[in-house]
């Protein structure tokens, strides 16, 4: 019998911590980045395919990640209770326990164009190797440490890879280009950091498309961090525009005070390592 349930009613233990933001964000970046590098090479109308052999924490990133920069995602996991915390996280979408019924999940989610997350409860060599043998093949792969895989499995994913999969680690630290600096702003409630969302997005370059997308959708997965913060990175010259108009006495800056429940605080890092502070008061 197939387990498939949507997200949200998972128990209530929790075996894994939360999805780290910044992760997230780094990896999204190398996602998107590699992914416009192979767009010439897709078929028309098809979608990339990112795949994990282990849903926790890191497992739960990548597919988050995944998911934004327009990839869907297959997690395989046996443990139960790492599957749950990644739907309670909103990481995975549904959680099955057969290789067919994820593979026609991801199907009907290729027809529709809208990526999503599985979560497949099985054992992992098992299911690699059945991917294998039907000739699946994701773009994308994330794999744990080699030292915590079996021959198995290292045999499977060794045999993704030279067909073609990029193999990938969920990592701390976006390579962003010198011009680019790493920004996060912080607030005293979740509410706060909506009108700092605008504003963020108002200084981005008309033409960006990866850093706007993750503006306008990556909020939704990151509803109750603590402390309330958002994550991105700014052009240099974006960075002075965004400075100049917190520090003039606009309209819109009295508003945002006047709306704000606490403090909110700008940091952002230039490519020299030095961190820069601005702080904003009600």
């Amino acid at each position: 019998m197939n387990l498939f349930s949507p997200a949200g009613s998972a128990s209530p233990a929790n075996d894994a911590a939360a999805p780290r933001q910044l992760a997230v964000y780094a990896t999204y970046l190398a996602l998107h980045r590699i992914a416009t590098e192979l767009a010439s090479s897709h078929t028309p109308g098809s979608a990339p395919l990112a795949l994990a052999c282990g849903m926790d924490s890191a497992g739960a990133e990548a597919a988050i990640a995944s998911k934004l920069a327009g990839a869907s995602f297959l997690g395989i996991d046996a443990s139960l209770s790492l599957q749950k915390a990644a739907q309670r996280s909103r990481a995975c979408d549904f959680l099955v326990n057969s290789t067919s019924e994820a593979l026609r999940m991801l199907k009907l989610a290729l027809r529709k164009s809208q990526p999503i997350a599985v979560g497949l409860l099985a054992d992992p060599a098992a299911s690699l190797m059945q991917l294998c043998e039907r000739g699946v093949q994701p773009q994308f792969l994330f794999t744990p440490a080699s030292s915590a895989l079996s021959t198995e499995i290292q045999s499977a994913l060794t045999l993704l890879m030279q067909r073609g999969a990029h193999s990938l680690r969920v990592s701390n630290s976006p390579a962003l280009p010198d011009t680019e600096s790493l920004v996060r702003w912080t607030a005293a409630t979740p509410g706060d950091l909506r009108p700092l969302d605008t504003l963020m997005l108002a200084h981005l370059s008309a033409e960006e498309t990866p850093r706007r997308h993750w503006l306008q959708h990556s909020p939704s997965y990151f509803l109750r961090p603590s402390p309330p913060e958002r994550i991105g990175s700014l052009t240099t010259e974006e960075m002075s525009s965004l400075q100049a108009a917190l520090l003039a006495p606009t309209p819109f800056l009295l508003t945002l005070r006047a709306t704000l429940h606490g403090p909110a605080e700008l940091a952002w890092t230039y490519a020299n390592t030095q961190t820069h502070t601005l702080r904003i008061t009600p």
